[in-house]
């Protein structure tokens, strides 16, 4: 039965106002036709279900609702109306492994809101199979807190416990919270930020959500809602665990996986896989239909295609079961734990239901005509060709009178379209009402196409409606990745002293080297003191009081050096010290000289962007991160100056360098001039070769390779034609260098990861660098000290920005596990992607080969290792880059590799016997791109790990790239990055006094030739006054050391204010102790502004010595002698003395308020 689309909006109107159940079937429904039906008559207290075929059309269609819901009203539809996806499970049952913590608080929210009945809920067909927590459960255990609340702090922490959360110092991921005195936080999976409750006694005083990277509050809220973060949680009203998990079981029971699960129950510790035994710890079982609200109605995305998949689904499981069973892990019946394709069938019986089947199974059948925006896919013309031929189109149905609307997914890639299209004559503009009604749209005369901002997965046309929908992938035939938006913290690596502990090397700036032996506390005077124990050569111990942690930082070498340990009142670290500000005043001067020598030299202005730039920028699919947007900014600005440019683009892999660099070529390319892309190696050659040839398809731009793999007839032909200037961009190893390779007219340099380059090579690159411009790209990260260091002597961008649709890596840690790697290798090679196998022994790496070989026989496998020669190597990973093979199975060589945007699968084999710097790193080789990336730690069966390798796999599961142990490990990157870009020569000297105070001095003598301050006095604070941290409030020792020297190093009183605001948000109330830190803080800032050396006390009162800098005025002199209000003389020409009489108020009250009177 034919239909227009407009006579389906009366059909959906009859089923959702109908009461009995109804079976229709639509057919014909192209693009994201039905999810502008389905949110324009959305129903207000009609609870719709959109079960779609696979995981991607169910995002889809969720952003598509989200799209129109945004855009278009109808007064008869509820105008807050609520879409939810609910996440199917990232790991299947029978499986070792636990699902996300973030995909298991999105279902539980979701399933909550589902329990309140009204909105669109989005999902898979397995969510309609597996079993879930009870629904009277989840109603129960769902818990609200407001403002005001009189609650008991331990019920609620634990409330917590038994609903899944684990308790951390600070709460960083969903699933967490922590408790410090009266302050509870947690991370429930209904917030996007994690929530701070403050307690004064039983009563709630306030709620604030947090950032969970600063830990700073970000608002205040009334209401907290706390939901459980597990599907499954231990809670003793549910169940009588360890005697159902035996009677289940009694054949297995003397198994060690058995005795392992077991011991955990007993532990009430949380286990991967823990699902499989999801009926044990409840009563009852609800699937997902007993969530759904009785007069629910259920849209299925091609039922036939769905109830197949339910039925695969099931088979795979039965599969999964019989190899459980065989290898002994203790498996529950499959019907206890998911649903077959009859009983799913039989369950929809009970709802109304709509099939949108791609052809009509019957007359009844209703055939709609919407048609697809294919038509505007001409890939096969010439950029500009297929332009011209999308704004044809376009304008085609403008004139005929149809309403034409333009997805862009942002309001800068909006306006680009907007210029774009104006080289074509079409005029668009933005749609100025946020909301407006679709069907009273004026058709009657031609209306501009409006751009509409969001994420729309098809285009459309509907002939009755007079609507076309066209999307970015019409325009540019390429799909853009869905994405929501969401706020994005920079990585920052922790402070150093936050990983201290007892063992460590230190340095102390005046007595050298020694190994920290702990926080120690002792009475001085009747008051508690907290003292640094230092260590030194022949067992000498040096305590430094709180005041003086600033001149203490953890040791930070160069890797595998170990200091030597210097002897207190020796003059080794005097010379050594000495022998460093030699090297540091030298290679400062260096660096000042250049920047001055280039600032005089005469540059290639190139032009300002014209719509050829503009063209290209609009092609980049993705849209610019903050900080990569500022760069490509900051390199356009150098460009179109005289003076020639020296720029060095610093980011990780992944976060947008090559894209800045690629439009700096663009741009010298349209000028006129050539480019030269140096790379330290072969393979990073090709990859970029193969990433502008991409990026630079349908450009009249000619892009050539030169490296070894190049034959030698053609290299002579690239050495004629640059010459000729028929090459545009040229890509090379060091070989771009040699003196026989001449440019026509070279104008730009673009340099990759400079510091791996030879002497001999940096010295020829320095002659090329003297008249072109110049772009430095590397991805080790430069330390923020020697950011502000270099400014004004090097022009450096920094991308610290990831990119706003990266994922986080999935990361599981099992026993090695035949099942485990197949599914990996094979779930990845279904995707179109790659793996890598990390096995490190060269011995064995053989007989692994042959393992995979038999475990996988559908793959083709790649052999790498340290022992192969340079070249075989080379050629291994450039046909692992171009996909001859689909693993390649490798030592740790891969761990500093390149970036293959196509791997997004690493399993590394014995995992125990890997450090935590080398897991993570290993593990970031995957994750680089949108793509969801998984990570495979794989451990022994029956070998007995150390603590220490236990601690480290759990650390790696369980953290975050964005988390701290990340910020840590982002430490030794640094310190590499700043060797880097201040060359190799200065790894003996950071060795020699350490990395922190090697950065501080480069700061002060770099500071003191740009003619800056002086290198201002240390004061000292030697004022007898309680000021310590009561453990009671910091319990933690390293802890509270990081708190002092956070305090010590304070340098302004805007840094001490809000300092102090964090510890009190952070802790509650500080008490009078804590508090007084924060004063000798403020009299420490305000001594160094009078240039005063130290603040003491002895019998007769306070005494203020100044340092030599001090150079009082007449007006401060008559200040000090006609002073009323204190008891003042002079002790000597740099020492005053204030007598304090009033013996009751504390001293360091009495030297703040007298400097503050000088002032």
């Amino acid at each position: 039965m034919e239909a227009k689309f407009s006579e389906i909006f009366e059909k959906i109107k009859n089923i959702l106002e109908s009461s009995a159940p109804k079976k229709s079937e639509i057919c014909g429904l192209t693009g994201a036709s039905f999810a502008l039906l389905l949110s324009w008559f959305h129903h207000k207290d009609k609870q719709i279900i959109y079960i779609a075929q696979n995981e991607e059309k169910a995002k889809s269609f969720y952003e598509d609702i989200l799209f129109f819901k945004e855009y278009f009203f109808n007064q008869n539809r509820e105008k807050d109306l609520k879409v939810h996806y609910f996440p199917p499970r990232d790991t299947d049952i029978y499986e070792e492994f636990s699902p996300d913590q973030e995909i298991a608080s999105q279902r539980i929210e979701c399933l909550l809101e589902m329990i309140k009945g009204k909105g669109i809920f989005i999902t898979v067909p397995s969510s309609l199979q597996l079993f879930l927590m009870p629904k009277e459960y989840l109603e129960d255990k769902f818990r609200e807190i407001d403002t005001g609340d009189l609650i008991d702090r331990d019920e609620l922490i634990h409330y917590l416990i038994s609903t899944g959360y684990k308790r951390r110092d600070f709460v960083e991921q969903r699933g967490e919270f922590s408790v410090r005195g009266g302050i509870i936080d947690f991370f429930s999976g209904n917030y996007e930020y994690p929530v701070r409750i403050e307690l004064f006694g039983d009563e709630v005083a306030s709620i604030r959500e947090f950032d969970q990277f600063t830990q700073k509050s970000l608002r205040k809220i009334l209401t907290a809602s706390i939901l459980p973060v597990r599907e499954v949680v231990y809670d003793e009203k549910y169940y009588m665990l360890k005697e159902k998990f035996l009677s289940k079981f009694p054949e297995l029971i003397e198994t060690n996986y058995a005795k392992k699960i077991l011991r955990l129950i007993e532990e009430g510790e949380y286990f991967q896989g823990i699902e499989n035994y999801l009926p044990l710890f409840y009563s009852s079982k609800s699937s997902l239909f007993d969530y759904f609200s009785e007069d629910a109605l259920i849209i299925l995305d091609d039922k036939k295609s769905i109830l197949k998949t339910i039925d695969e689904n099931y088979k795979n499981y039965e599969i999964a079961r019989e190899e459980n069973i065989r290898r002994g892990i203790p498996s529950l019946e499959l019907d206890e734990l998911a649903l077959n394709k009859e009983a799913v069938n039989e369950k929809l019986l009970n709802f109304d239901e709509i099939n949108l089947s791609p052809i009509p199974s019957d007359e009844n059948s209703i055939k709609v005509d919407i048609k697809h925006t294919d038509f505007l896919h001409i890939d096969e013309l010439k950029r500009t060709d297929r332009f011209y031929s999308v704004a044809k189109e376009i304008k085609k149905y403008r004139d005929e009178g149809f309403a034409v609307f333009i997805s862009a997914a942002s309001k800068a890639r909006g306006e680009r379209l907007i210029k774009m299209f104006m080289d074509y004559n079409l005029s668009i503009g933005f749609l100025k009402e946020r909301k407006f009604d679709i069907l009273q749209f004026d058709y009657k005369s031609p209306q501009p196409p409006l751009i509409l901002i969001g994420f729309l997965s098809e285009g459309f046309i509907s002939e009755d409606l007079r609507l076309v929908f066209v999307t970015e992938k019409d325009i540019f035939g390429t799909k853009r990745e869905i994405y929501r938006k969401k706020t994005v913290t920079p990585v920052k690596s922790a402070s150093t002293f936050e990983s201290l502990k007892e063992g460590d090397y230190v340095v102390h700036t005046e007595y050298g080297i020694g190994i920290f032996k702990g926080i120690q506390s002792m009475i001085t005077e009747g008051r508690q003191i907290d003292f640094l124990l230092i260590e030194y050569s022949g067992g000498e111990k040096l305590y430094v009081p709180i005041d003086n942690f600033h001149l203490v930082q953890k040791y930070i070498g160069v890797k595998g050096t170990k200091p030597v340990i210097d002897r207190l009142g020796g003059t080794g670290w005097i010379k050594r010290k000495e022998r460093v500000q030699k090297a540091i005043d030298s290679i400062a001067k260096e660096l000042v000289e250049l920047y001055a020598l280039r600032q005089m030299s005469k540059g290639f202005a190139f032009s300002p962007d014209d719509n050829w730039l503009r063209e290209f920028e609009s092609k980049f699919e993705y849209e610019e991160t903050p900080h990569q947007a500022k760069a490509i900014e900051e390199v356009k600005r150098d460009m179109e100056s005289p003076v020639p440019m020296d720029r060095l683009i610093c980011g990780d892999v992944g976060y947008g360098k090559t894209e800045v660099a690629m439009r700096a070529a663009f741009k010298a390319v349209l000028d006129g001039k050539q480019v030269a892309v140096l790379v330290p190696t072969t393979i990073l050659a090709h990859q970029h070769f193969k990433t502008f040839q991409e990026r630079f398809s349908g450009f009249p731009i000619r892009i050539e390779m030169f490296s070894r793999f190049v034959s030698k007839k053609y290299q002579k032909k690239i050495i004629d034609d640059l010459e000729e200037g028929k090459i545009d961009i040229v890509i090379g190893t060091h070989a771009l260098v040699i003196n026989r390779l001449r440019f026509r007219d070279l104008g730009l340099l673009i340099i990759d990861e400079e510091h791996r380059f030879g002497v001999k090579h940096k010295e020829k690159l320095k002659n090329i660098k003297k008249d072109v411009d110049v772009l430095t790209l590397t991805a080790t990260p430069i330390p923020r000290t020697l950011q502000f260091s270099l400014m004004g002597i090097r022009d450096i961008s920094i991308i610290e920005t990831p990119p706003e649709d990266r994922l986080p890596i999935k990361t599981f840690v099992s026993a090695f596990n035949k099942n485990i790697i197949r599914k990996g290798i094979l779930n990845e090679k279904e995707r179109g992607g790659q793996i890598y196998f990390v096995h490190n022994r060269v011995q064995s790496i053989e007989a692994m080969k042959n393992f995979l070989e038999k475990l996988v026989p559908e793959i083709k496998i790649g052999v790498a290792h340290g022992q192969m020669k340079t070249s075989e190597l080379e050629r291994i990973m450039i046909d692992f880059i171009n996909k001859k093979f689909d693993l390649l199975l490798s030592t740790t060589i891969i761990e500093s590799g390149i970036d293959i945007p196509s791997v997004n699968t690493i399993i590394i084999n014995r995992a125990d016997k890997l450090g935590l710097a080398q897991l993570y790193q290993l593990r970031g080789r995957v994750g680089r791109s949108r793509t969801q990336s998984y990570a495979y730690i794989l451990v022994p069966h029956d070998k007995a790990m150390t603590k220490d390798a236990i601690k480290r796999l759990r650390v790696i599961e369980e953290t975050t790239d964005l988390g701290s142990g990340f910020k840590v490990a982002m430490h030794d990157l640094e310190i590499r990055g700043g060797g880097n870009i201040l060359g190799e020569a200065q790894s003996g000297q950071i060795a020699a006094i350490g990395y922190d105070l090697y950065c501080k001095l480069i700061r002060e003598t770099i500071a003191q030739m740009k003619g800056e301050e002086a290198r201002r006095v240390e004061c000292k604070i030697e004022l007898k006054t309680d000021a310590s941290i009561p453990t009671s409030f910091i319990a933690d020792s390293m802890k509270r050391v990081s708190a002092y020297r956070r305090i010590s190093e304070i340098e302004d009183f805007n840094e001490l204010d809000e300092l102090k605001k964090e510890f009190i948000d952070k802790y509650g109330p500080l008490p009078p102790s804590f508090e007084k830190l924060f004063l000798i803080a403020a009299l420490r800032i305000k001594g160094r502004e009078m240039f005063i050396d130290s603040i003491a006390e002895d019998s007769e009162g306070i005494i203020f010595n100044f340092s030599k800098q001090f150079k009082p005025s007449e007006n401060l002199l008559n200040k000090i002698l006609s002073c009323e209000k204190y008891k003042v003389r002079f002790r000597n020409e740099n020492s005053l003395l204030l007598k304090a009489d009033d013996l009751g108020k504390d001293k360091t009250e009495i030297a703040l308020s007298f400097i503050e009177y000088l002032n």
